[in-house]
């Protein structure tokens, strides 16, 4: 398989034994390729982007020969799951290759374990939030590890403010206390998303700063979609 600048597009992450996470951009001029480590056996792929038919993929071997490839079919960034067999530990090559002019973001899990998507709320810890014209930014707790049967090792792969109309605060940045991270929602619709690369785990404490647009009150809820590993 022919390296587009000899060049790997970047460097597999991943936080489990098995695991490769890529995600990049690419568009119809571009090629993007990675070099992955994949046991023998059954293994599992799990992809996302911005829409459907945004870009294709192939997985093949040293020799070029391919294990899988498909055109990423999903809408509103939806996963899309793969089992397939591969006849020996080794590296193997994912090739991405763009279907649209713009520039479109893609995110791929390949290897063990296989993953489930799930979706949850989390209820703001004090109850409602007043925004008062001299009272600047106002703060609500949400915790993750609070939600029942929540699964281990669950990670969040968007997120959005339910209960804020998007005249009632003029920003919300949330922070996932466990990683020291935090990120601007989107305004007007309060959605976070392409955070599924950082791990963010869901059992953390979450932090959101609503701030001051009007004199209003509100009940914010955080719904989550989050994966989680299922080991065979």
């Amino acid at each position: 398989m022919a390296a587009n600048n000899e060049k790997a597009s970047g460097v597999p992450d991943g936080k489990r034994e098995g695991q490769n996470i890529i995600s990049g951009f690419v568009t119809n001029k571009d090629v993007d390729w990675f070099k992955v480590l994949l046991k023998n056996g059954t293994n599992y792929m799990t992809c996302y982007g911005e829409s459907a038919g945004s870009f294709s993929f192939r997985i093949t071997n040293s020799e070029g020969e391919t294990l899988l490839s498909d055109i990423y079919s999903k809408t509103g960034c939806d996963f899309a799951v793969y089992r397939f067999d591969v006849p020996e530990f080794g590296y193997y090559y994912v090739e991405i290759v763009g279907k649209r002019t713009d520039s479109v973001w893609y995110n791929f899990m390949i290897g063990s374990p296989t993953y489930e998507l799930e979706i949850g709320y989390l209820s703001c810890e004090e109850g409602s939030v007043t925004m008062t014209s001299g009272g600047g930014t106002r703060t609500a707790h949400f915790d993750g590890g609070s939600m029942p049967g929540l699964p281990a090792e669950a990670v969040v792969s968007d997120v959005s403010m339910r209960g804020v109309s998007s005249i009632a605060a003029s920003s919300i940045r949330l922070e996932n206390v466990d990683r020291d991270f935090s990120f601007n929602l989107t305004n007007l619709t309060w959605f976070g998303d392409d955070l599924i690369s950082l791990n963010l785990p869901l059992d953390s404490m979450w932090i959101a700063q609503f701030g001051y647009r009007k004199d209003t009150t509100f009940t914010p809820v955080l719904r989550v979609n989050y994966v989680y590993p299922v080991y065979e």
